[in-house]
């Protein structure tokens, strides 16, 4: 007896329903969380956080039908695309917490170090420090991030255009040598990274820029680090937030864990 095409696409709706219920388990460890998000880019992770934080949910295929993957395949290829990526998308999404999930935001910057100076009439003395500069584009500085035809704005909270650090005379000493910085003129480009964790969004009122509407999503950072891109990358300076554990360091303890 041949059984009716409805009642097939129906079971493998189902089947693809339970694949995504079983992938979508509440109690996922969080270095299996990690494993599972590096499968997805930082805008695929920003646009999960902030319709998670909107609860609403995402038109997947409005992100798959821009890519170029999509663009460059026969007719015949399209529909196999939009589906397999939307799969992929769906089990992100739904393997996604805000409160789990940082963002990393990578952004050029440049720096200047400063010696100490002494107090001078009204001018209070000044540690050694060092000045980074990042490109602001806009007040407040938010960093741009796009899917499909979604664009964020994210806004760090307590990161500015110019920022002061004030360092001990090893991490001057260290920083001066690496970037060959002689004199407080020497501006010396790096990259800035900053690791952060989305807190609120704003699905009803985006700002406009350039004709574009951009949609505000707050973030709460925990790390800042500083790298000299070379041959091979060099931190060259790190803030961390106390008692905040980076996926390398859950491997870490979780390979001493096994020993």
């Amino acid at each position: 007896m041949e059984i009716p095409l409805m009642f097939v696409s129906a079971l493998r709706f189902l089947s693809f329903v339970m694949v995504l219920l079983a992938l979508a388990t509440p109690h996922r460890t969080a270095h299996a969380q990690d494993d599972l998000m590096r499968a997805y880019s930082e805008s695929e992770k920003a646009a999960f956080a902030f319709y998670r934080l909107t609860d609403t949910l995402p038109d997947f295929r409005t992100w798959i039908t821009p890519t170029e993957a999509y663009k460059n395949a026969k007719p015949s290829q399209r529909n196999e695309i939009v589906q397999q990526g939307t799969l992929r998308l769906q089990q992100g999404f739904l393997n996604f917490y805000v409160e789990r999930t940082p963002l990393t935001i990578k952004s050029p910057a440049t720096l200047q170090l400063f010696e100490a100076s002494e107090a001078d009439g009204k001018t209070p003395a000044k540690p050694r420090r060092m000045v980074l500069t990042l490109p602001a584009m806009a007040d407040p500085l938010y960093f741009p991030f796009n899917v499909g035809d979604l664009w964020l704005a994210v806004i760090v909270t307590g990161v500015k255009p110019t920022m002061t650090f004030p360092l001990d005379d090893a991490k001057y000493d260290r920083i001066k040598s690496l970037m060959r910085i002689r004199t407080s003129n020497d501006k010396r480009l790096i990259r800035a990274e900053i690791v952060a964790f989305a807190k609120e969004a704003d699905g009803k009122a985006p700002m406009e820029v350039s004709g574009v509407p951009l949609f505000p999503m707050v973030a709460s950072p925990v790390v800042l680090a500083l790298w000299k891109e070379d041959e091979e990358d060099i931190l060259l300076w790190e803030d961390v937030s106390p008692g905040y554990v980076s996926s390398r360091e859950r491997e870490l303890m979780l390979l001493f864990s096994k020993e």
